[in-house]
């Protein structure tokens, strides 16, 4: 069963919203059985004579995500024979200049039917005004161009792997998601569909298209990334890989699986098992555990966090040099050079890792042979 979403009615009442909204905030809201889940987005101002637009905005948010049809579905199916099971997720995120919403719809039906569709929206919080996805680019048709670049270079070749199906190129415009993540591009289940048989979507960094965001358009405040030596420390000190993810060095595996699923079946270094996670956010994201352990695989703490993609507080893969990381954080304890075979050995590109001690950590930084950031690393122990 799919949704129908009406974008006629959704831009005739973005149309309404004329008069400005003041200290408006949207609450998402779950309920749900031991089957079912459902998610609302609720508009709460402090202002009073701002009522009639917030129930303007409101009624916008509620055609959009068809909120009422919902809940009538959920209600049906509570204490009854359970003919379908709804499973939604959602998210929000308000910026300076935009407030972003995002909900995947999971649905199945008695004789086994299931579908998934992502639903998103995305307005300027003072006015309520729609905000497309090439409102966010100096040039929409060149920023279109850059993102389906990035997607046919690096994750088109991975996706039959561990996709049912996908074809994630042209990239749909019209369901998309802004945070401090980056941007993540929903797609339909006829396009990109995983094996847990729900709808995928692709993430890409805001420093991977900065210099393409308008300087005054919704997105601005993604734009520069501020190199920060003491941040950077307090993070990797406390055992976690940035601020992007709740994963943390000693964490039992299983806790984290059951977050953030796999992407696919481990891979192994010479001495560990990597497991990729799931979540478009997490591209490039990996834990570690030793390859041999006495504990049972989910009981055993994770030993290193891996990204081939990140913005870590001005370290940036692909684009950062050796002169910009001994200029952060001085020169390093130890310098690894890992030939071919031992840069195969640990899944890794040959070239050469600078490394810090971070409080009882160590953190990696592995350049390619072109001296640019590929991989960093927060390990329990020195790197071998």
């Amino acid at each position: 069963m799919k949704k129908v979403i009406s974008l006629f009615a959704f831009l005739s009442l973005s149309m309404m919203l004329i008069t400005a909204l003041a200290d408006v905030k949207v609450e998402m809201q779950v309920m749900g059985d031991e089957i079912n889940q459902l998610v609302s987005f609720q508009v709460k101002t402090e202002v009073e004579e701002e009522t009639a637009v917030a129930a303007a905005l409101q009624a916008q948010i509620d055609e959009r995500f068809m909120q009422n049809d919902s809940f009538k579905i959920f209600a049906r199916s509570i204490g009854r024979e359970k003919d379908s099971v709804i499973f939604e997720k959602g998210n929000v995120y308000e910026g300076q200049e935009m407030t972003s919403l995002i909900l995947t719809w999971d649905g199945q039906q008695k004789d086994g039917y299931r579908a998934s569709v992502p639903i998103s929206m995305c307005f300027h919080p003072e006015t309520g005004e729609a905000i497309s996805l090439r409102q966010l680019f100096l040039d929409g048709d060149r920023a279109i161009a850059r993102l389906e670049e990035i997607i046919e270079a690096d994750i088109v070749p991975l996706v039959s792997d561990y996709l049912e199906y996908a074809e994630l190129l042209p990239i749909p415009e019209d369901c998309f998601f802004l945070d401090a993540f980056g941007l993540t591009i929903y797609y339909d289940d006829e396009h990109y569909r995983t094996f847990a048989g729900t709808c995928g979507a692709v993430n890409v960094a805001w420093y991977e298209i900065a210099d393409l965001l308008d300087p005054d358009g919704p997105a601005a405040q993604f734009i520069e990334s501020k190199a920060d030596a003491e941040q950077l420390k307090a993070v990797l000190e406390s055992g976690h890989l940035g601020t992007y993810f709740q994963i943390a060095l000693g964490e039992n595996l299983g806790t984290v699986l059951e977050r953030y699923p796999l992407l696919a079946d481990p891979d192994f270094t010479v001495n560990s098992r990597l497991y990729q996670m799931e979540p478009a956010t997490l591209r490039g994201v990996s834990v570690e555990i030793p390859k041999y352990t006495d504990t049972p695989e989910m009981m055993t703490g994770i030993t290193a966090i891996r990204s081939t993609r990140m913005d870590l507080f001005g370290l940036k893969t692909s684009w950062t040099g050796r002169e910009d990381i001994v200029a952060l954080l001085g020169e390093p304890q130890a310098e690894l050079t890992y030939d071919e075979q031992q840069a195969e050995d640990m899944m890794l590109p040959p070239g050469v890792s600078l490394v810090y001690p971070m409080g009882k950590y160590f953190f990696e930084l592995h350049l390619d042979e072109e001296g640019l950031l590929s991989v960093l690393i927060l390990r329990t122990s020195m790197p071998e």
